[in-house]
């Protein structure tokens, strides 16, 4: 049982908690907190295409992104998939369902072997309570996610299937970087890419095919490589910042 109070943390430790300076959301953190955390995560290793929660399972707590790319997604009646968004090293997950204490409206898997650090709710809790800096961090990232799904919403309605595929493509460039051999640092099949974008299958295979003819891109098997990016970003006009998510 947690104490309902956080004591204050022996410094001699702090070389210990090197780890919360790889998540940027946490840096509002107190040292007794910072220590409260250490003592309560617990750290899985995610093989790729694990699922680290499922669709309506109830939350337990949060997941906090060591290493690795994950997708969340949700299904609707007819058994159609959504991916609504890819996070990264750094990101945290599961705080929505937790603060509103509702079940996952999504699933989230593994696309590459990922860790993960979790949180139990009841730490997650007694941080938010004592801390109002950390709770308007919260309420922060709350607002961006309905922002980001607002964006992506309009984005289906107003822009063409070409404008949505480049858009994808790119944000896994901007997020996730390239391979030593130039291809996409994250490995998506063509029926995630279309479930990202909003897309047919159909339709990402053709445009993909028809980009390589014209050297915007190079496929290779499941690896796509955007070369040059200074030409794919011309032709879809992406040269200003994107979002961090979607």
């Amino acid at each position: 049982m947690l104490s309902k109070t956080i004591e204050p943390m022996n410094m001699s430790s702090h070389s210990t908690l090197n780890w919360i300076d790889e998540f940027p959301h946490l840096k509002g953190l107190r040292p007794q907190e910072m220590q409260l955390l250490d003592e309560h995560k617990s750290q899985k290793v995610y093989r790729k295409g694990m699922v680290i929660f499922s669709e309506n399972s109830q939350p337990r707590g949060i997941y906090l992104i060591k290493e690795g790319a994950i997708k969340l997604f949700h299904s609707n009646d007819q058994g159609q998939v959504q991916i609504v968004r890819l996070a990264h090293a750094g990101e945290l997950l599961g705080y929505r369902a937790l603060l509103a204490n509702q079940p996952y409206k999504g699933a989230a898997e593994t696309l590459v072997d990922s860790i993960m650090y979790f949180i139990p709710a009841q730490v997650f809790f007694q941080i938010l309570h004592a801390n109002h800096e950390f709770a308007l961090c919260m309420l922060k990232m709350l607002a961006m996610d309905l922002d980001e799904s607002v964006q992506k919403g309009n984005s289906m309605f107003t822009r063409s299937a070409p404008e949505r595929l480049a858009e994808t493509l790119y944000w896994i460039y901007r997020n996730f970087g390239l391979r030593d051999d130039g291809a996409l640092n994250v490995v998506l099949t063509r029926e995630d890419l279309a479930n990202f974008a909003g897309l047919a299958t159909e339709t990402v295979v053709r445009l993909l095919h028809a980009w390589e003819a014209e050297g915007l891109v190079q496929l290779n098997k499941k690896f796509i490589s955007i070369q040059p990016i200074e030409a794919f970003e011309e032709k879809f006009k992406l040269r200003l910042p994107q979002s961090n998510h979607w």
